[in-house]
């Protein structure tokens, strides 16, 4: 999953493009998914990784700063794994292996080699 910085960063240049948010608890939206102990509750999925904003889009309305920010970070984390990390583990090289030990650690099963 994408680290605090990396939701905080994204979060900071959503706010430079989109004006009317306010910033204070749009951030904390953003990081907020993350302070749980059950993530499933706050990602709306068994997994952070798949992340389901229909779901959270029942229950909460994007007109709160802070909602707005969680939704951010929802997107951020399913792109981050459907784009960033399957370009990694699509590499064949060592690199690419390495990378696909890694997604196997995080998504909780074993690898078959």
């Amino acid at each position: 999953m994408p680290s605090y910085t990396i939701h905080i960063a994204i979060a900071k240049e959503f706010l430079r493009k989109n004006k009317g948010y306010n910033e204070e608890k749009f951030i904390k939206g953003t990081i907020a998914p993350d302070l749980v102990k059950d993530k499933s509750k706050t990602h709306f999925a068994k997994l952070s990784s798949e992340s389901n904003w229909g779901k959270f889009l029942k229950f909460y309305s994007l007109d709160n700063g802070y909602y707005s920010g969680w939704f951010l970070h929802l997107i951020t984390d399913r792109l981050f794994y459907e784009e960033y990390l399957n370009d990694w583990e699509n590499r064949d090289d060592a690199d690419g292996e390495e990378m696909k030990d890694i997604l196997y650690v995080l998504n909780g099963t074993k690898r078959v080699t």
